[in-house]
């Protein structure tokens, strides 16, 4: 009755707002447009266009073949993930206990985190269900190697692959975590694998030299700072999102009462559950060592050039820690302190939604394309006026907008040279 519960709660929280008045913005513009494309004539050559792996253009692809291309439609994608996500989370908590599957499946009920990318037409609520049957397949694996469990593993590791670019970096720490606490059981099988991924690893350094030695220009819109660490943490587990695209490059940016009772309050919670966690159980801190390798691994590649640190980047280690406070929280022998943290915690999570105009639910998609659409419509132009468009070209629009009355004039990053050498 509890999961049932909080997986309606987690919908509930997860429709408020879901149909945006901004319409799509950028990113989401893009996954819909690769995924309206036919297999025969586009799709491939779309899915090859971006830095993300086929998956996720797939699942949405086959919700827009049964169900339609409305922007509701596309949103509803990541909610019936998200919630999915909710009772994945409990059955990964089960592993340890019906105590920590509940208080992990209501942290990710509530997260504001989740609930913004629940809401998003992107890969990231996708990818937290597959991190998170990750998580229980590890768990599952270190307590019982059967052939089911192993497979489990593989099979949810192969996902993250298909979805996230950057998934093999978890996908490698998570292994090897796996087979160290397995290679007692497993020795030869696991040199084996190890030895394999090092020879496909000196096979591929060329490429990976190359890699870090090319300066990336896709990257400039955001710079690496410390801050972004502790945004990590608070975006995770406070209400106040502040990673989402690119952070203050100090963490007391803005120091206010809504910072110090949204934002550091349920941190500061969250960190002592955390540490609580790994305090009573060492597997905790193995799983914690994985969060650890995988931020350190992020920020190299920030300090490099190679990808903008933002929280979502991350999202495959987001399970592990949900998974660890909800063990620290329910960990506490005094009755009295363990459930008033759990409810302030909550209360502060949840009321955040309802009082804030910039909670999770309500925070604006600036690039939303149907703002554009708004503008034209609301001009009252006329059959051959001509419309101006900078930055993105008029593809972009297409969704909200019937161009064919009008002479449209694109100056965008395709053309932009173009109109610079003519003058």
């Amino acid at each position: 009755m509890g999961i049932i519960l909080i997986t309606v709660a987690g919908l509930i929280l997860r429709l408020i707002c879901i149909d945006k008045a901004e319409g799509l913005w950028n990113d989401e513009y893009v996954s819909w447009v690769i995924a309206s494309q036919p297999f025969t004539k586009g799709f491939m050559e779309g899915i090859l266009s971006q830095c993300h792996m086929p998956f996720y253009y797939l699942y949405l692809k086959c919700f827009m073949k049964f169900f339609g291309q409305s922007d509701l439609l596309l949103r509803l994608t990541s909610v019936f993930a998200g919630v999915l996500s909710i009772i994945a989370m409990y059955f990964t908590g089960l592993v340890k206990d019906k105590k920590t599957a509940l208080i992990a499946s209501g942290f990710t009920a509530i997260s504001g985190f989740l609930i913004y990318y629940s809401q998003e037409v992107r890969i990231y609520s996708v990818l937290f269900l597959f991190s998170t049957l990750s998580l229980m397949y590890t768990l599952k694996t270190v307590k019982n190697p059967s052939k089911t469990n192993i497979a489990g593993l593989v099979l949810s590791d192969f996902l993250i692959l298909f979805t996230h670019t950057i998934g093999f970096v978890y996908v490698f720490f998570n292994l090897l975590y796996v087979s160290i606490a397995l290679f007692k059981q497993f020795k030869k099988g696991i040199i084996a694998l190890w030895s394999s991924m090092a020879i496909l690893g000196l096979i591929l350094s060329p490429f990976v030299i190359k890699i870090l030695s090319t300066q990336s220009f896709s990257q400039w819109w955001g710079s690496f700072s410390v801050s972004k660490i502790g945004f990590l943490f608070t975006d995770y587990f406070s209400p106040y999102l502040t990673n989402l695209v690119n952070a203050p490059d100090k963490f007391f940016y803005q120091v206010s009462l809504g910072f110090i009772l949204f934002c550091l309050i349920p941190a500061i919670i969250a960190l002592i559950w955390l540490v609580k966690s790994m305090i009573n159980e060492i597997q905790n801190r193995y799983l914690f060592g994985i969060c650890i390798c995988v931020i350190l691994t992020l920020t190299i590649a920030a300090l490099c050039g190679k990808l903008v640190f933002i929280t979502k980047y991350s999202m495959e280690i987001y399970p592990i820690l949900i998974f660890m406070i909800a063990y620290g929280a329910g960990s506490f022998n005094n009755k009295i302190l363990k459930y008033s943290l759990i409810i302030i915690y909550s209360i502060l999570m949840v009321g955040y939604n309802f009082i804030s105009p910039v909670a999770a639910p309500r925070i604006k998609r600036a690039q939303g394309h149907k703002i554009v659409a708004d503008l034209i419509e609301h001009a009252k132009l006329n059959k051959g006026d001509y419309i101006i468009l900078q930055y993105y070209p008029k593809s972009r629009f297409e969704k909200y907008v019937n161009f064919s009355d009008y002479n449209v004039i694109s100056i965008d990053k395709g053309n932009f040279p173009e109109y610079l050498s003519a003058n």
